[in-house]
């Protein structure tokens, strides 16, 4: 299965603001909470349990310090101002100054060493109050008792902001509930925007040879003949993964990776459905005609993106964060006007093409059945979506500049929930906001990604062209994006949330078993039809095993 990354947004300085939020006072200043907001709050560092859900303020500040403690993944990403760190910055400072909560963290480690870390703490019990998890670890926890039952809590203390980020995929909310009852509270995603690929082209070559944007995959192919012919290389740079092609594949309807429906209502696997064959045949053809690198097999990631920042490239399948990666080394190589601009796939045969949509939750929260406050989690995961997406127009650029400038968001750490519809409703507003200027239409998040575009439309800034090709650009990637979803062109996979044992068991396996295959034939060492033997080996090597299980789960 594919894996879509989405970089994060921008830096940050310092907080200096007093506890809940006023309106203006007389000297002009700002701060986070409008009067109607401040209320009297319990004693002895508790919340008042006699208080019903309708009286409950999820701004109050406790009278007395209460400590939460947490783990979390240390992150290069954010940019810090000189004495701030992962543990200690304008989030904590914020927790402390606004809720009265310390949050302290027992231990940070690096991201490929925290599931690891993790299940030696689940196994002696030696857990912080609230930390981040697999589904696979969840259901551990709760089948051990280890973590606490959150329904009533998220109903008393969850924002009307928290629970719209819940409800606008209320399937994925639903995964982190047993029973009907809610055991933590996903960390959910982007959004199906961030899913939907495209095909880039560049742009200062499809002007200088007079060519328009490919509808089927006849014309790509004469684009990508075209660019060998004017400026040597190869058509596509593909690596041994093959990731661009795997992109490409719902040209041909197929599907690779995904687990999909048949016409008879069961689920299969899409790497070895027939329409599979169809895409390898005019893979292979590629390779024969220079349009495929011929040195795929042995090029890792690096040397791909080499290959597109060099020149050699005008034409990627890919993923909507090219601007991200490769476009800032693009850009400084050769100026903007060589950017990759996004177009809707082609088509191999006339006919629609459908992209798949993945479980995008990875990461929950969680509570530890041993915690005292668990509404103060429940606070400060509020605060994170009031600070991202409510407090535009509340508060100071200045001030929402400090948790969100230099990818800042990301040091909140475990409290960060994302919004999986604040892209798709954003990158209207901002096309709106580039024609209009009037940014009042804009989240606090949002008004930040506007600024990096601007600073690419007028100062051409490398660094910039990530936001800018995503969401500012009139052929941006999530405005295709955010067609093919209203447009109904996509599904979902079948395999949503949960893995069956036997996937978790053959599942990696099974996929270097097809790469191989695909490989071959791709290359000429098998001809096509060795697609159906490589399907035979797939079934006895484990796969028939998990598609029954696939059906049993989930159909």
């Amino acid at each position: 299965m594919l894996r879509k990354v989405v970089t994060g947004i921008l830096i940050f300085s310092m907080l200096l603001s007093m506890v809940g939020c006023q309106n203006k006072d007389d000297n002009g200043s700002k701060n986070a909470v409008s009067d109607d907001k401040k209320t009297d709050t319990a004693s002895g560092g508790k919340e008042d349990t006699n208080k019903t859900p309708a009286e409950i303020n999820w701004w109050d500040k406790y009278d007395e310090p209460v400590k939460i403690t947490t783990a979390m993944k240390d992150s290069p990403i954010p940019v810090f101002p000189e004495g701030d760190t992962m543990t200690s910055n304008v989030w904590t400072r914020a927790y402390k100054e606004k809720f009265n909560i310390d949050v302290v963290t027992d231990w940070i480690t690096e991201d490929t060493q925290y599931d690891t870390k993790l299940n030696l703490a689940i196994t002696s019990g030696d857990l912080p109050d609230t930390f981040v998890v697999s589904l696979t670890q969840l259901k551990q926890l709760i089948a051990a008792n280890m973590v606490m039952d959150l329904t009533e809590v998220y109903e008393a203390y969850g924002s009307d902001s928290l629970k719209k980020h819940m409800n606008a995929d209320a399937d994925t909310f639903n995964t982190a509930k047993v029973d009907g009852k809610l055991y933590a509270i996903p960390r959910m995603h982007f959004g199906n925007i961030e899913q939907i690929d495209q095909l880039w082209l560049r742009k200062d070559w499809m002007e200088a040879n007079n060519l328009k944007a490919p509808k089927t995959i006849k014309e790509m192919e004469d684009i990508c003949l075209t660019f060998i012919d004017q400026y040597g290389g190869s058509g596509l740079s593909i690596e041994q993964n093959l990731y661009g092609l795997q992109v490409l594949a719902p040209s041909w309807h197929a599907t690779p990776g995904v687990w999909t429906e048949d016409a008879d209502g069961n689920i299969v696997y899409g790497s070895v459905q027939p329409a599979m064959k169809d895409a390898l045949a005019t893979w292979a053809d590629w390779y024969k005609k220079g349009i495929i690198n011929q040195d795929f097999a042995a090029t890792d990631w690096a040397g791909m993106m080499a290959k597109v920042v060099s020149g050699e490239v005008g034409v990627m399948p890919w993923f909507q964060w090219w601007g991200y990666s490769p476009g800032p080394d693009v850009v400084t190589n050769f100026g903007p006007e060589a950017i990759f601009e996004p177009h809707f796939l082609p088509s191999a045969d006339g006919e629609k093409v459908i992209q798949p949509v993945n479980f995008a939750n990875t990461e929950y929260v969680v509570v530890n059945k041993k915690c005292k406050n668990p509404e103060a989690v429940l606070k400060l995961l509020n605060f994170y979506t009031y600070i991202n997406r409510e407090a535009q127009g509340k508060e100071t650029k200045e001030y929402l500049a400090e948790f969100i400038d230099g990818s800042r968001h990301v040091a909140a750490g475990t409290f960060v929930v994302r919004d999986v519809l604040g892209d798709y409703h954003q990158v209207d507003a901002i096309r709106k906001v580039l024609d209009t200027g009037d940014e009042s239409m804009l989240t606090s998040s949002a008004a930040r990604k506007y600024e990096v575009i601007k600073d690419f439309i007028d100062n051409k800034t490398p660094a910039s062209v990530g936001d800018y090709m995503q969401q500012g650009h009139e052929k941006s990637a999530y405005g295709i994006g955010k067609q093919v979803l209203d447009n109904g062109d996509f599904f979902l996979s079948k395999l949503w949330g949960d893995s069956p044992d036997e996937l978790l068991r053959y599942g990696t396996t099974l996929d270097d078993l097809l790469l191989e295959g695909f490989t071959k034939i791709i290359m000429g060492a098998e001809p096509i039809d060795y697609f159906d033997e490589l399907v035979k080996q797939w079934k006895s090597a484990g796969g028939e095993q998990v598609t029954k299980a696939m059906n049993e789960m989930y159909n």
